[in-house]
């Protein structure tokens, strides 16, 4: 398997076998952490495949949200406002103004 420099990046040729199957290198497996049974999320458009390691990340990410909250003084109610907020500026922004008279 090939293993071609680009800058800041790796890139590595996978080929498919008789049974639809791509084996990663070791290399690539270690860095991504992938383990035996582990699954990636593929993503296709225009330009090709998006392969992504699906890992349940929740309670990191709830950790890492909890600590970055508590450092800024965030609460939990001030978060949840400023999303729907945001929601409404963005739908704004894509809509305009849907009310009728």
């Amino acid at each position: 398997m090939a293993n071609l420099a680009v800058t800041g990046t790796r890139t590595y040729e996978l080929q498919l076998d008789d049974d639809g199957k791509f084996t990663f290198p070791t290399e690539l497996r270690e860095s991504l952490g992938l383990q035996v049974g582990d699954s990636i999320i593929v993503v296709e458009d225009e330009n090709g495949l998006l392969l992504i390691p699906n890992r349940l990340l929740v309670p990191e990410f709830a950790d890492y949200v909890s600590k970055l909250m508590k450092e800024k003084g965030i609460t939990l109610s001030d978060l949840l406002t400023s999303g729907q907020q945001q929601r409404e500026k963005l739908f704004k922004e894509r809509y305009g103004d849907l009310a009728t008279n």
